[in-house]
């Protein structure tokens, strides 16, 4: 697995949490579990009772100084189209500063939460002399085997999109082939073979197209090749890219 360049914590209990923002889904106000440990300001329960029952539904965020589970400031979300819940929860985490912890019990909105919560936190600070990574929490209880391995297979994606971003933000005098090349061999590939072919390789092998853009540069040209290796009695399939 690619190392998070994101701070993100799984918490199974609220009371573990440490950071200032605390986020919940009026939704889980209905969650007798979870309810029966938090106590609401009555204008702050009026305030959600009185915006849930407006005949023009929309979204609405309230947010309030309340000391619950170890944090500063809570974050009451209800999202109306959830048609375009992921989005919607984007604009919304996007306006929250600082360290955001995340409570949920609804294991279909694992994957949606994880995206807004994750992605919505990055910033390109390679060049920054302080850097000041948010902090994350996913917040879910008794989750079982197999959402435990969701959220991991999905950490994982979210670390190669943060790659991906931070590839596309370097300057491109910092990402010659050489370079980025060096970069991608050391990932984790699985059941996949990386081979690096330098210059002289090219020259013996005669690329002499790639040699001949390549001499445009002060970098040397290089090429990757990676052997996907599945089942050896499929076919082989061929794809060429740079």
């Amino acid at each position: 697995m690619i190392t998070p360049s994101f701070s993100l914590e799984i918490l199974d209990n609220p009371e573990n949490n440490t950071l200032e923002n605390f986020v919940i889904e009026v939704e889980e106000l209905s969650n007798f579990d979870f309810f029966k440990r938090v106590h609401l300001p009555e204008n702050i329960m009026a305030e959600i009772e009185s915006k849930s029952q407006e005949t023009e539904k929309s979204n609405f965020v309230i947010s309030t100084y309340c000391p619950l589970f170890h944090a500063k400031k809570l974050h009451i979300l209800y999202i109306h189209n959830k048609a375009a819940y992921t989005k919607e929860l984007s604009d919304m985490l996007g306006k929250i500063k600082g360290d955001v912890a995340f409570y949920t019990s609804n294991k279909e909105h694992i994957r949606p939460i994880l995206d807004s919560l994750v992605l919505t936190s990055y910033s390109f600070e390679q060049f920054l002399t302080k850097k000041t990574p948010k902090k994350l929490a996913f917040i879910t209880e008794n989750a079982s085997d197999e959402t435990r391995s969701e959220i991991n297979k999905r950490m994982e994606l979210l670390s190669c999109i943060y790659l991906v971003r931070d590839l596309v933000n370097t300057p491109a005098s910092l990402k010659y082939p050489k370079k980025l090349s060096e970069q991608i061999i050391k990932l984790p590939f699985r059941n996949t073979k990386v081979t690096l072919m330098e210059k002289k390789e090219l020259e013996t092998k005669g690329f002499n197209l790639l040699l001949g853009v390549g001499a445009g540069s002060d970098k040397d040209p290089c090429v990757l090749v990676f052997e996907r290796i599945v089942d050896k009695n499929l076919p082989t399939l061929a794809l060429a890219g740079k």
